[in-house]
């Protein structure tokens, strides 16, 4: 492969990334959050967001 064609991949790959987290902001935006307790953080069953506990 050459160089130029690796970073267009790598750059492409990136774009997708972005677009993928944005998507993910947006669902634990919007979510009905319903939390598992763990002593250090808790973490919503339906989006995987976590709430870290700060000593």
């Amino acid at each position: 492969m050459e160089v130029q064609q690796i970073e267009e991949e790598i750059e492409l790959a990136l774009k997708h990334i972005s677009r993928l987290e944005n998507r993910l902001k947006n669902i634990q935006k919007n979510c009905n959050h319903q939390f598992k307790y763990h002593p250090n953080f808790n973490k919503c069953k339906k989006c995987h967001k976590v709430e870290v506990f700060y000593y």
